[in-house]
C-alpha cells in the first residue's frame, strides 16, 4: 500500500490541479491548506482517478471546503435500523472558483462521495469514466486471529433525490474515455478537456 501523498499542480494554461491517492485523515490539513493557496482564476480540477477512498469523515470535511452554501448532500440509512441522518454541508468554502472533478472506473468510496455530492448541488461537473459504485460507509472492524480485520458496511448512502452511487456509479457529465493513441503519445486526454472547458469563455 502507498503512503498517502497529496500535490497541488498550476499547470501551464493557468488551470490548477489538485490529487491525492486516498482519503487518509493525515492528509486533510495539507489538503484545506491546497484549497486556501488556490490563486487560479481558471478553475481547479480535482483529480481523484485511481483514488479508491477511504475516512468518511475526511470527505464531508472537503465538501465543506468546497460548497459555499450551506446544503444537503447526502442522507444515511444503517443496518440496525436506526432513522435516517441528513448531512449537511457547511457553507465555509474554502475554495469558491470554478471547479471540475475527474474520475475512472477506479475511483471509489470517498472520491463517490465527494464528486456525486459536488455533481448533485451543480458545484462541479464530472469528466472520465463511470466511477466504480462502491459506496458503503464502513464504521466497525473485526480483528481476526491472524491480525487481519474484517471490515463491516454499516450504512448506505443516497443523495438528496434519492439516488445511490453504490452498484451504479457516479456517471461523468462529459464522457471522455482514454484512447491507445493518447497513451503512446504520453498525453492525458481527460485533463486536456477538463482544461478547455475551464478555459472557455463564460
Amino acid at each position: 500500500l502507498q503512503p498517502p501523498r497529496s500535490e497541488l499542480l498550476q499547470r501551464p494554461g493557468g488551470v490548477a490541479v489538485l490529487r491525492w491517492n486516498r482519503f487518509d485523515p493525515s492528509l486533510t490539513a495539507s489538503l484545506l491548506q491546497a484549497l486556501r493557496n488556490v490563486t487560479t482564476s481558471r478553475g481547479l480540477v480535482l483529480d481523484l482517478r485511481g483514488n479508491g477512498g477511504g475516512n468518511f469523515d475526511m470527505a464531508q470535511t472537503l465538501l465543506d471546503a468546497l460548497l459555499p452554501t450551506a446544503t444537503e448532500v447526502w442522507v444515511t440509512h444503517r443496518r440496525d435500523g436506526q432513522s435516517e441522518q441528513r448531512l449537511r454541508s457547511s457553507g465555509r468554502a474554502l475554495y469558491t472558483g470554478p471547479l471540475l472533478v475527474l474520475l475512472d472506473s477506479a475511483s471509489a468510496s470517498g472520491s463517490e462521495m465527494l464528486a456525486a455530492a459536488l455533481q448533485h448541488t451543480g458545484r462541479a461537473r464530472v469528466l472520465g469514466e463511470t466511477s466504480c459504485g462502491c459506496l458503503l460507509a464502513v464504521r466497525r472492524h473485526v480483528p481476526l486471529p491472524d491480525g487481519a480485520r474484517l471490515a463491516i458496511s454499516e450504512m448506505a448512502l443516497q443523495l438528496p433525490d434519492g439516488r445511490r452511487v453504490e452498484g451504479v456509479g457516479v456517471r461523468p457529465d462529459v464522457p471522455v474515455p482514454r484512447t491507445l493513441a493518447a497513451l503512446r503519445d504520453g498525453r492525458d486526454e481527460v485533463l486536456e478537456a477538463a482544461e478547455r472547458l475551464l478555459s472557455a469563455p463564460r
